[in-house]
């Protein structure tokens, strides 16, 4: 009787560890849609990079404008190299590889960016 009891407990208790779970993956979930949300409608250039090569994995309108492409789908999934393989001669290459190995951030008020087609941020 003892065994079944405390099976039956702990059945209970996975049961209930599952349901926690779930719901917590739900609410991160919501959580990520809203903060994405907010990326996509930000006034200002935002492009997320993942990993070592500096690859984009979102880029939202401000951006595109600001770089000159017409859709998301021109960066996402390509590296930053790939895509403006210019600003390696401008320095821009190392401070991401500073940065994504460092943690630390880079701040600076401006910089000028060139871009090919005569595209000039900063």
């Amino acid at each position: 009787m003892a065994r079944v009891g405390a099976h039956l407990r702990l059945t209970r208790l996975r049961a209930e560890a599952a349901e926690k779970e779930r719901a917590l993956r739900a609410e991160a979930d919501l959580e990520r849609a809203r903060l994405r949300e907010s990326f996509i409608l930000a006034p200002a250039g935002m492009a997320l990079l993942a990993g070592p090569e500096h690859r984009f994995t979102f880029a939202n309108s401000a951006y595109l404008k600001l770089v000159g492409f017409d859709s998301a789908d021109q960066l996402v999934g390509k590296t930053v190299k790939e895509v403006f393989p210019e600003v390696e001669e401008q320095g821009y290459l190392g401070l991401l590889n500073e940065v994504y190995e460092t943690g630390e951030a880079y701040v600076a008020t401006e910089r000028e960016l060139r871009l090919k087609g005569g595209v000039v941020i900063g």
